[in-house]
């Protein structure tokens, strides 16, 4: 056995999170840990890693208790966390990522590139990953980045990789893609722990899974061939219906939300398109197409070089930043709710009041509590955010409920027009349920949105239309009459074709 967890304990403070979890990993083994956002996955990988030193239990690794290690001495005996949130240094070459800490050093103390490079190109074909060593590791697709990533601990004799959220943001055939390279790892011996909320993924790629399930744990063999139905039963408690809206394929009538005329920004070529009050309309194509990149510009992320922005009276609309935009009802979810959506250890109170507290909620340069209680509770207990008290910090959420906390921060702008890119990434399959509901309430009220996302049979059943995007221009707009995820990506690939032939 590579790795045993035996009888795992943990509380913080009152709140037990963790309930006497034993858990085991095979040599050469993929094993799945799934669960809702918040029964404890993070806490227990953060056990077996290190990062928690304060526990009842025991990890056994490869035969010998390692409680008393550290992570950096866990890693040593080759255990090794990829998160979900990258840690390559884009501006570092990939050779420098690889050698990060370790560089190989000539007589005076200088690194030695040409042996740094030359070892990395013998390490990158040993994985098969097909990239120059001296690429800048930013120049990469997403799939070669999270691939570089299990290379680096690879590369330092790793046995057991934990992989959190490895698929975040990547299309279909860059999962299988990473797919296939994970199961080449472990034909060679090398064992992972994967952790996902994809639980079609989960079924495909691992041998044996490990269900969380409020601070308890029970694991499945797939020799047993459950289903993802079954599966989602054994998460949540009761079965989870997929919701899919009631798509709105009538023509647009009476005026647009927004107009945007000839816009050029970085990855956006003269776009021309109309938003409508009550349409959701996906937005699809490969990295750099335009497509995450029109949401950005229209939500004031990213410089508008030119062209033009327009509402529903023909006015023009000035969106500099997201100051300007928020102003003209324009409201940027992002797909990074750790970098750009929430602020972790302000409360949840002005996490989502933030945008609206000296505009709305303030009198003479002084926040009126009273009023931003009122304004802010109301979006609390519209999305059922689950915490003690709205002043809890954010942190301390679960990423469905930090989530929940992002979209009330827009909703609390009352926007017009709503930009969602990735709204359900890395969230549990019930949170995951409830925004999509709650995306068609916001149809129905009439605010505009854009949705963004990589998964495409969920962009299927949440909107009307599907807008293509290739080399930064709207290429094809098509309703979401009957359409499937291949149809999709036969579109998205024929637009690629078309341009390389």
């Amino acid at each position: 056995m590579l790795l045993e967890a035996k009888n795992i304990c943990k509380s913080f403070h009152t709140k037990q999170v963790l309930n006497g979890i034993d858990f085991q990993v095979e040599e050469g083994e993929i094993h799945g840990l799934v669960g809702k956002n918040g029964a404890g996955k993070s806490t227990f990988v953060n056990i077996i890693t290190g990062l928690i030193a304060d526990y009842q239990g025991e990890v056994i690794f490869e035969g010998r208790n390692i409680d008393r290690e550290s992570v950096l001495h866990r890693q040593k005996s080759g255990l090794f966390l990829v998160p979900q949130h990258s840690s390559i240094v884009t501006e570092f070459s990939v050779a420098e990522n690889i050698f990060i800490g370790v560089w190989p050093r000539k007589k005076n103390g200088t690194v030695d590139r040409k042996k740094m490079n030359d070892m990395a190109e013998e390490v990158l074909e040993v994985y098969g990953l097909h990239v120059s060593p001296q690429t800048k590791a930013g120049r990469l697709s997403l799939v070669e980045q999270r691939k570089l990533n299990i290379i680096r601990a690879l590369f330092s004799q790793a046995k057991l990789i934990i992989l959190d959220e490895p698929t975040t943001s990547l299309t279909k055939e860059e999962r299988n893609n990473l797919f296939q390279f994970i199961e080449e790892m472990s034909a060679k011996g090398v064992s992972f722990i994967f952790i996902s909320h994809y639980l079609d993924e989960v079924l495909k790629i691992c041998s044996n899974i490990t269900v969380f399930k409020d601070g308890y744990a029970g694991s499945i063999s797939l020799k047993e061939g459950k289903t993802e139905l079954e599966l989602s039963k054994m998460i949540i408690g009761e079965s989870v219906d997929l919701f899919c809206r009631k798509k709105n394929l009538e023509q647009p009538q009476g005026t647009c939300t927004i107009e945007c005329r000839d816009l050029v920004a970085d990855c956006v070529d003269h776009v021309s398109m109309k938003m409508y009050p009550g349409k959701v309309v996906g937005f699809v194509g490969f990295p750099e197409s335009g497509a995450r990149e029109m949401l950005r510009v229209l939500g004031g992320l990213e410089r508008l070089q030119s062209g033009k922005l327009t509402d529903g009276s023909g006015r023009d609309i000035s969106v500099k930043d997201t100051k300007s935009a928020i102003r003209h009802g324009i409201m940027y979810v992002p797909f990074d709710r750790h970098a750009e959506g929430l602020v972790q250890d302000m409360s949840i109170l002005h996490n989502i009041s933030i945008c609206v507290m000296k505009d709305k909620l303030s009198r003479m340069g002084y926040i009126q509590n009273k009023l931003e209680l009122e304004n802010t509770m109301k979006y609390y207990n519209r999305l059922e955010i689950k915490a003690q008290n709205a002043k809890e910090p954010t942190r301390t959420l679960s990423g469905g409920n930090q989530q929940k906390v992002v979209l009330a921060k827009a909703l609390c702008t009352e926007p017009e027009l709503l930009l969602l890119d990735e709204p359900t990434i890395g969230i549990d399959i019930g949170s995951r349920e409830e925004i999509l509901s709650l995306v068609d309430e916001l149809a129905a009220e009439g605010i505009s949105i854009v949705y963004h996302t990589s998964d495409y049979s969920e962009m299927l059943r949440i909107c009307d239309e599907i807008c293509f995007f290739h080399e930064g221009r709207f290429a094809r707009q098509i309703a979401n009459e009957n359409l499937t995820v291949e149809e999709i990506t036969d579109i998205r690939d024929s637009l690629k074709g078309a341009t390389d032939r």
